[in-house]
């Protein structure tokens, strides 16, 4: 009897503790209280979107036929059609298929035509970047200037190639990648045969020139030679410019300096 009791009593305490549902036990509909709350609420709705048209279409533009939302930051700078299959970019209305509710093609449009970085996707920055392409004008531009960064600074070669680098310019100008080593190397050489056939023409309106010639070692004992002429030019202005450097890997006699000298006068045609 005891334990009848204490079924009895546990079971009172369940049905006790069962959530109270909105539906009628014989017919598993809903109660006249419920369907009175839904009303209100369908009619409060209603009396919303209709004293506020621009609710209405704020949320009919929000959402597609779908019911996805717009929720990237590609849509400040766009909008999506009511079917959800083409975009339109508000700065310019270049119009885009974007199916399946894509933002790629818009996105791309965005950064590539509108310097819009900032909707570059951040777990795939780097690679994104390559999918946008830089102009020759640009890229032959920003190559000069890691060309003259290199000369300046006395760089390697490889300084722009390097990870920290490439991450500064995926940064600052996606889809640009610096010059290799190689193409360093060759557009440097370029260079020098461009400047040294200037530097010959520029020393036969040289009337006097004086000459001085500076010996050093690096840290692995190679030689060099260094030689600087000074001259007048006719606006009286003071002018000092090398005219010549080598590395220097004979012995350091007199007869040796003299004859490697004459030899680098004569090709400047001195």
């Amino acid at each position: 009897n005891t334990t009848m009791k204490r079924k009895t009593q546990s079971n009172n305490t369940y049905h006790n503790q069962q959530p109270i549902e909105n539906f009628d036990e014989d017919t598993n509909s809903p109660t006249a209280a419920a369907m009175e709350i839904q009303n209100d609420n369908q009619s409060v709705t209603a009396a919303t979107t209709a004293s506020n048209p621009t609710l209405a279409s704020s949320s009919s533009t929000q959402c597609t036929i779908t019911g996805r939302k717009s929720t990237s930051s590609v849509w400040e700078f766009a909008t999506k059609s009511d079917d959800g299959k083409h975009a339109t970019c508000k700065l310019c209305n270049y119009t885009c298929t974007s199916s399946n509710h894509s933002t790629s093609t818009i996105r791309h449009h965005l950064i590539q035509k509108h310097k819009k970085y900032h909707l570059l996707l951040n777990t795939k920055a780097s690679s994104s970047s390559t999918n946008i392409r830089v102009s020759e004008h640009v890229k032959k531009e920003l190559h000069n200037l890691c060309y003259n960064a290199i000369i300046t600074d006395s760089r390697t070669f490889n300084d722009f190639r390097k990870e920290g680098m490439m991450t500064i310019f995926n940064r600052l100008m996606p889809g640009y990648t610096p010059p290799h080593r190689n193409q360093v190397s060759a557009q440097i050489k370029k260079l020098y045969h461009y400047h040294y056939k200037l530097l010959k023409q520029e020393l036969e309106e040289v009337e006097q020139l004086a000459l001085t010639f500076d010996f050093w070692s690096d840290r692995q004992a190679n030689s060099f030679l260094c030689a600087t002429g000074h001259w007048i030019d006719y606006e009286f202005h003071y002018i000092s410019k090398i005219i010549d450097f080598s590395c220097f890997d004979e012995r350091h006699t007199g007869i040796n300096i003299s004859n490697y000298l004459k030899a680098k006068l004569i090709s400047l045609n001195i």
